[in-house]
């Protein structure tokens, strides 16, 4: 079970790139700490919207959504492409990390999709219902997208648009 047994040489390495040089992995953590107060800056400059600097820039979604839900109802989401978000989604489905949203309250979109269908290793949909919908259980009520396996894509677009546009 390569996901809950680490091998043992994995491990030995591990030991020894902590007792390295570590100056890298700081470096890192300061430009990530950077990016975090620039968008804990951007969201307090927001009317109705004061998220505090956390430790973990997640919650920061997690508190914007929070006060979204409690302002409207509900938070819509928009979810980008690629295969960037496969750690995000994981992160976001873990145990840790799962009962920390109000995930039957939001509503997810894609910034982009690919004319394919959801089942083609591509699909940023499948991707997202692989990894993230189905494992926090969010209903398809919840989530729209176009239909890159539609014959048409044209159409399929111009009613994802309408559709966004009635949210």
């Amino acid at each position: 079970n390569q996901e809950s047994c680490t091998p043992q040489f994995v491990q030995l390495a591990g030991i020894e790139a902590l007792k390295g040089d570590q100056s890298g992995a700081l470096d890192i953590i300061r430009v990530l700490r950077e990016r975090r107060d620039v968008l804990v800056d951007a969201l307090n400059g927001i009317k109705g919207v004061k998220v505090y600097k956390p430790e973990v820039t997640f919650y920061l979604f997690r508190d914007v959504t929070d006060q979204a839900i409690q302002a409207q109802g509900s938070c819509v989401v928009a979810l980008s492409g690629g295969s960037t978000p496969r750690a995000l989604y994981g992160a976001l489905t873990s145990i840790e990390w799962k009962s920390q949203c109000q995930w039957d309250r939001m509503i997810f979109l894609f910034g982009d999709e690919r004319g394919i269908p959801p089942d083609h290793p591509d699909s940023n949909y499948g991707l997202a219902l692989e990894t993230f919908f189905r494992p926090l259980e969010i209903g398809s009520s919840q989530v729209h997208r176009m239909k890159g396996e539609s014959a048409d894509l044209s159409l399929a677009a111009a009613d994802y648009e309408r559709t966004v546009r009635a949210l």
